[in-house]
């Protein structure tokens, strides 16, 4: 098991790098998580997002990164217009990414994902939570190698000695930005819900009429 010391400098160097370094990286992590490639915008105005595989294999994901220290405040506000702009780009999104190097606050996740389910755009956020295995820890254990050459030998090293202890977090990492899964959880979340209010609400279900009842449920009824 690596020591909480050596996650800490592993955030450390990630906390340090350029816009431009975390972005090749983890462009770079998602590519070979996924074995897609992905393309890394031009600075400047960027559509919402810093990276993505351009329609390559049929994925269209966008791709976010910020590296901020734990005092830097992410803000809401530009992170939801970056979601607008992005679908604005390619109205067949399937879901916006946000990597970065700090903890994301409950709050802000939370409003993340309203707005994800209010577009039908799933967000996935990729941080550094204080767990065993940050998700964002997990990603740098994809590849050492490529942390080393993006980073440095030191933060190579501390990704490869995650290697034992990463397999899980990297395995559900992986089904979570796959296409089938993208947004399986808020789907059947809003779908629950839906159900509750029919069996609960008499407004809900009165327009539920036995014409709108598929056959199977009527033949049932």
């Amino acid at each position: 098991m690596t020591s909480t010391d050596d996650r800490q400098a592993l955030k450390n160097h990630l906390q340090q790098a350029t816009s431009s370094q975390l972005e090749y990286l983890a462009a770079g992590l998602i590519g070979r998580l996924l074995d897609l490639p992905i393309a890394v915008a031009k600075s400047g105005f960027q559509h919402g997002a810093d990276a993505g595989p351009s329609g390559q294999q049929g994925r269209r994901f966008r791709l976010e990164c910020k590296a901020y220290t734990d005092s830097t405040s992410l803000s809401e506000r530009e992170l939801l217009g970056e979601i607008d702009q992005a679908i604005l780009r390619d109205e067949g999104l399937e879901a916006w990414l946000l990597v970065a190097t700090r903890t994301v606050p409950e709050q802000l996740r939370q409003t993340l994902h309203q707005k994800g389910d209010g577009c039908g755009v799933p967000v996935v956020i990729v941080d550094w939570v204080e767990d065993d295995v940050a998700p964002l820890a997990a990603l740098c254990a994809v590849d050492p190698d490529l942390v080393a050459a993006k980073l440095s030998p030191d933060a190579g090293d501390l990704a490869r000695a995650l290697l034992p202890v990463s397999l899980d977090p990297t395995r559900r990492l992986r089904r979570d930005l796959q296409g089938w899964c993208l947004g399986f959880d808020s789907v059947r979340n809003c779908s629950h819900d839906r159900l509750r209010r029919i069996w609960t609400s008499p407004r809900e279900a009165n327009p539920l009429s036995d014409k709108t009842l598929p056959e199977g449920l009527r033949r049932v009824g």
